[in-house]
C-alpha cells in the first residue's frame, strides 16, 4: 500500500479513504508517509515494474502487503480477465527514455469510482504493460527483443507481450535454461565476476 500511496502522490491524486490502498494504511502511518513525501525524506526512486505491480495490486484491493517476492503480481495475474483495453500512459522520446505511469493511476482511480470489477482493472493493467513494451520496442526500432526480469514470470503478460511483438515482426527472446528473475541475475553476476 505504501507504493500505491507514493504513486498516487506523485501523480497528484488525493488519497481518498475509499481507495483500498489508502484504507489499508493506518492513519498514523499515512501522516508519516505524507510528511516523507512532502519533504522528500527517505524516498528512494524506483523504476521497477515489480513495484508498479505492487502499487496497482494494492490500489485495486488485491494485496496490500507481500509475504514473499512477487506475491501481489501473481495474485493480480490470477484476477485478470481477457480482452480489456489498456490504460493510458505517457512517455518522453528524449534520452533517457521515460515512461510516466501517472496517467495509469488517474485511470485506475476513475475505474475505482465507477466500481469496475477487480478482474477488469487487473486485465487493463496487464494490457497496459504489454502495450508499453510494444511502444518502447517500436520507438527504439528494436528488431529483436529480450523479455527478462521477474515480471516475465507472469505467463499472461509474457504471452501478451510476445504476441504483440511477433505481430509487429519482431524476434522475441525468452528464458529457457536460466530463470528470468533474480536467479538469472545472480548467474550473470557470477559470470561477470569470473572474467
Amino acid at each position: 500500500y505504501r507504493m500505491a500511496l507514493a504513486h498516487l502522490w506523485n501523480a497528484g491524486i488525493t488519497w481518498d479513504a475509499n481507495f483500498p490502498a489508502v484504507a489499508a494504511c493506518p492513519p498514523e502511518e499515512r501522516r508519516m508517509l505524507r510528511q516523507q513525501l512532502e519533504n522528500d525524506l527517505n524516498c528512494v526512486p524506483t523504476s521497477s515494474i515489480g513495484r508498479l505491480f505492487d502499487a496497482i495490486a494494492s490500489l485495486i484491493g488485491i494485496r496490500h502487503e507481500n509475504n514473499y517476492e512477487g506475491q501481489a503480481a501473481m495474485e493480480l495475474e490470477s484476477f485478470a480477465m481477457e480482452g480489456s483495453e489498456p490504460y493510458p500512459f505517457t512517455y518522453t522520446k528524449n534520452d533517457p527514455f521515460i515512461l510516466d505511469p501517472g496517467p495509469i493511476f488517474e485511470a485506475v482511480t476513475l475505474d475505482l469510482y465507477r466500481q469496475l470489477p477487480i478482474g477488469i482493472m487487473a486485465s487493463r493493467f496487464l494490457s497496459t504493460i504489454a502495450n508499453m513494451v510494444s511502444v518502447v520496442a517500436q520507438l527504439v526500432e528494436a528488431k529483436t527483443v529480450g523479455l527478462t526480469g521477474g515480471v516475465f514470470q507472469n505467463i499472461t503478460l509474457l504471452s501478451m507481450v510476445s504476441q504483440s511483438l511477433r505481430a509487429a515482426g519482431r524476434t522475441v527472446l525468452t528464458h529457457r535454461q536460466v530463470p528470468c528473475n533474480d536467479g538469472g541475475l545472480s548467474l550473470g553476476q557470477v559470470l561477470i565476476a569470473g572474467e
